[in-house]
């Protein structure tokens, strides 16, 4: 009864462990695609309705290594990738959903 005890305390702990690691990158994701919104918006003056889709995942580089991909209405075949570096949002690259390949479009921007 004790090793069930003890059994059930550890998966218990690696539950709160893991569910407390899941929230808190996905309040980063969060974070990261409303700061990406803004910047877009309100510095680069694009309007919202030509944002089709902002997504955040996990890659390397950039603050708590995190990518911000962003596709616009008028150009769905081409996904910008932004990324916070010391605190401030800059494009990273651009690439064609139809090969993969590094791409430039109407939004790409020179940091």
């Amino acid at each position: 009864m004790k090793k069930l005890k003890k059994l059930i305390i550890i998966l218990g702990c690696i539950a709160v462990v893991y569910g407390g690691y899941y929230f808190y990158k996905n309040s980063q994701f969060n974070r990261f695609e409303d700061r990406t919104r803004d910047y877009l918006v309100n510095e680069q003056k694009i309007p919202l309705k030509e944002i089709q889709s902002i997504d955040a995942f996990q890659a390397k580089g950039g603050d708590s290594g995190i990518t911000i991909s962003v596709i616009f209405e008028d150009e769905p075949n081409i996904k910008y990738n932004y990324k916070s570096y010391d605190g401030e949002i800059k494009q990273s690259d651009t690439i064609s959903l139809k090969d993969g390949r590094q791409t430039r479009g109407k939004h790409s921007v020179t940091n």
